[in-house]
């Protein structure tokens, strides 16, 4: 890495349903992200089975019936970078105890 090298972020989505890879997988791996200080959002959902929203899904997307809130993934993706490229775009929540700390 440089001094031009980005820092990584990291955006993750999972199916609790996902047959292939354990939903536990994602959790541990945003745990170490977290003591690493690293950048990252993590997105857990019910319904999706294994890459929700890639291959057949693109071909064949999803029917009425089955419009989970996976297909989500893309728009919280865009979000999570756009707050990232430009940080101005977020505000900082502030603590409901702020009226209360000196």
């Amino acid at each position: 890495m440089s001094a031009r090298t980005p820092p990584p972020i990291f955006f993750m989505a999972a199916a609790i349903d996902d047959g292939m890879v354990p939903a536990i997988h994602s959790i541990k791996m945003a745990e170490k992200l977290q003591n690493e200080g690293l950048p990252y959002e993590l997105h857990m959902f019910q319904y999706g089975d294994h890459g929700f929203s890639l291959g057949r899904n693109l071909i064949e997307p999803f029917l009425q019936e089955k419009a989970h809130a996976c297909a989500q993934w893309l728009s919280l993706a865009k979000t999570f970078l756009m707050h990232q490229v430009s940080p101005e775009t977020t505000g900082k929540e502030k603590s409901p105890f702020a009226m209360f700390e000196n």
